[in-house]
């Protein structure tokens, strides 16, 4: 799954082109579970326009006079409304990859800190009076 997010595949593309190689839906759905953290369709999305100088990565000129085809293209590679906007949205090169940073260390602390059991409220109060 790895190479094909770098190559800027969606989730949505990994499963059509999973399917069509005749693995089931739970089995695919399981494997883009398994995938490190930070390694979503937004970077994904990013590596795509990157590689084929879409939004951001265009020259100022020509971005918006082909803002509706760059976004056409990321919807042909199966990524979100959401998430096609952040990327062509974006103001420039360096924020977008910013941005991808930023989202990229904020799963991995999430996935770290969802082996850390949750306190209790109630617990949080007491700890604080000691």
């Amino acid at each position: 799954m790895l190479s094909l997010r770098r190559a800027g595949e969606s989730a949505r593309s990994i499963r059509w082109k999973l399917a069509a190689k005749g693995i089931d839906p739970e089995t695919a759905s399981a494997a883009l579970d398994r995938d490190e953290p930070g390694n979503d369709d937004f970077a994904a999305a990013i590596a795509y326009a990157r590689r084929r100088r879409l939004g951001p990565f265009r020259t100022e000129a020509d971005r918006a006079a082909r803002r509706e085809r760059d976004m056409a293209a990321l919807a042909r590679k199966g990524f979100g409304l959401d998430t096609r906007r952040a990327a062509i949205g974006a103001t420039d090169a360096l924020a977008l990859e910013e941005r991808e940073r930023f989202d990229q260390v904020r799963s991995t602390l999430r996935s770290r800190t969802s082996a850390i059991p949750a306190r209790s409220a109630t617990s949080a109060i007491h700890t604080q009076r000691a």
